[in-house]
């Protein structure tokens, strides 16, 4: 599971321009700092792996199912951005 949220943490991020690699979101999944001019890609992979786990937790762990509303959709927006 913490492969596939890598992986699609990277993915959505790279849409954007994000250069980080395997390895260093790896590092943030572990709680470890990426060198202050990583800073911006840092937080904005934070923001997509936090959303991903608010989304796997809600439908998954607590079975969750909700109609994709403009209101949900803005609610993950804000958690990204």
């Amino acid at each position: 599971m913490r492969l596939a949220l890598r992986k699609g943490a990277q993915a959505t991020t790279a849409i954007e321009g994000n250069t980080l690699s395997d390895e260093e979101i790896a590092k943030l999944q572990e709680g470890e700092k990426l060198p202050p001019s990583k800073e911006y890609q840092e937080i904005e992979v934070k923001n997509i792996l936090n959303a991903f786990n608010e989304l796997l937790v809600e439908t998954v762990y607590h079975n969750k199912e909700q109609l994709i509303t403009p209101e949900l959709l803005l609610r993950f927006h804000k958690l990204v951005g």
